[in-house]
């Protein structure tokens, strides 16, 4: 009999479950089986790839609906085998007590006349032999109609079997897989980031399904052809300890096959840049930031980029150039430990002035105190 994977099991679902509560089944064994939490667990990988399967093929209304008219055949097909599996028992053991009386039937010269009036019975009337002739005395010959819609339940059934099997066990060539470069910056690489990536790759039409055809007539956004080429964009959890040259795989993001009917796998090979968006010590990263002279004087918020993302860091007012501000947990992670974020601030003295800003700046030069004197020489 063909092979069968029940994917509502697989996802841990009821055959009735709504398109939230497999999404929901899907993100909660996808954290608990994803490849990069189980290194060198291959049973966890399998696992991974087929809830995958399960979930591209349930979270699709025509790819679900075809597939619940396989199940429901296979469920009914395997009430029936376990039918017929408890016949087969009880006709075994009702030959094998048969077999028992018959044994103590010769042994016992008191049944000798009873096996005799038996006997004789038997060439007056013959009965069917066997369990299967009994049940067929009495159940009346279906006629040839019946037999050929049997006949073809049965093809069709084998026919959706067969072809269940093929679209589960079939694998993608490495032809449709997409390999492509992720540049990160050094912290990034080593605390793990979120990256959004665009890609273009072909992809089953959404219009058909990649079937070709739409209510019996080619699909007229893919021309019959199955598929279309998009450009799509994935946000890809970039685990935190990656090496220059490492690949990155995500599962079933790669090019649709039509012939298949599987897509292939997304391959990001990962480059570090040589420069580093700040100075690293240990855990502790350092930056430092151009400071407009009004926030420095009065007070104000600047945004801040460190290993864990922006920051807004408040400036108290009075704050001269180089003063350094630390960030605490702000640095790089290792484990459960956190460095911390240093900023020099830098006055900005470069920036252009509008002419407001210039009558401004003219107007606090006259409240300056001793602004006719000359500066005092650096100690």
């Amino acid at each position: 009999m063909a092979s069968f994977i029940d994917y509502y099991a697989v996802l841990g679902i009821t055959s009735s479950a709504s398109p939230e509560a497999i999404k929901s089944a899907y993100r909660k064994l996808a954290r608990e089986y994803h490849p990069d939490l189980n290194a060198g667990d291959a049973s966890a990988g399998e696992k991974f790839k087929l809830m995958n399967e399960a979930y591209a093929v349930l979270s699709d209304p025509l790819k679900r609906q075809t597939f619940h008219q396989v199940y429901q055949t296979w469920k009914a097909s395997t009430q029936v085998q376990g039918g017929r599996r408890q016949e087969k028992a009880k006709q075994k053991q009702t030959q094998k007590t048969k077999k028992t009386n018959e044994k103590d039937d010769s042994t016992n010269p008191n049944n000798q006349a009873s096996k005799k009036d038996t006997q004789a019975k038997k060439e007056e009337k013959p009965i069917a032999s066997g369990l299967g002739d009994i049940f067929s005395a009495f159940i009346p010959k279906p006629d040839a109609a019946s037999s050929k819609r049997n006949t073809a339940d049965n093809n069709s059934k084998s026919y959706n079997e067969k072809k269940q099997k093929k679209a589960q066990h079939t694998k993608p060539s490495s032809e449709k897989n997409i390999t492509t470069t992720l540049t990160l910056a050094p912290e990034e690489a080593e605390t793990g980031i979120v990256k959004t990536v665009s890609i273009d790759c072909i992809a089953a039409c959404s219009r058909c399904s990649g079937t070709g055809r739409v209510n019996g007539i080619s699909c007229k956004v893919c021309q019959g052809a199955k598929t279309t080429t998009n450009t799509k964009k994935l946000d890809v959890r970039i685990p935190a300890g990656v090496k220059n040259g490492s690949k990155v795989r995500v599962s079933g993001e790669g090019e649709y096959s039509s012939e298949t009917g599987v897509s292939g796998d997304l391959f990001l090979v990962i480059q570090i840049k040589n420069k580093s968006l700040f100075t690293i010590e240990g855990l502790d990263t350092f930056s430092w930031v151009l400071l407009p002279v009004p926030i420095a004087v009065v007070g104000g918020e600047v945004f801040v980029l460190t290993a864990q993302g922006k920051v807004t860091m408040t400036v108290p007012a009075g704050t001269g150039s180089e003063k350094k501000f630390r960030l605490k947990g702000y640095g790089l992670q290792q484990g459960l430990k956190k460095g911390d974020h240093y900023v020099t601030v830098h006055l900005d003295s470069t920036a252009e002035l509008s002419e407001k800003e210039k009558k401004l700046y003219g107007e606090l030069y006259k409240l300056l105190p001793n602004k006719d004197k000359p500066l005092p020489p650096l100690s």
